[in-house]
């Protein structure tokens, strides 16, 4: 398991890579409150996440309350397994609109 590191790509894309825990998630909220104003629409790439527990899923939620508030469109691609399956299992994927996941991880 890693720290969980965040990388703007472009204007619009955001890369998450480490693990998203109860010890990395504050941190990472930060940054992500920081990032939106300045981002058009936001595309949060979870390619790279190698660990996600339930904090994790509770950052998907916030973000996606951020987006809203500030009426913008984000969209979380590259979902890794487990988080998908927690996301299901929580029926939080519907509240994602995670509908499709061609991550084979």
């Amino acid at each position: 398991m890693s720290a969980i590191k965040l990388k703007q790509i472009d204007a619009n894309k955001i890369q998450l890579t480490g693990a998203l825990n109860f010890d990395t998630v504050p941190a990472l909220r930060q940054q992500f409150t920081k990032l939106f104003p300045f981002m058009p629409e936001i595309i949060v790439d979870l390619r790279a996440v190698d660990y996600c527990d339930s904090s994790g899923v509770a950052l998907l939620l916030e973000c996606l309350r951020l987006a809203r508030a500030r009426q913008k469109k984000i969209l979380f691609t590259n979902i890794p397994t487990q988080l998908l399956a927690l996301a299901r299992a929580t029926a939080v994927a519907e509240i994602l609109q995670i509908h499709d996941n061609n991550n084979s991880n």
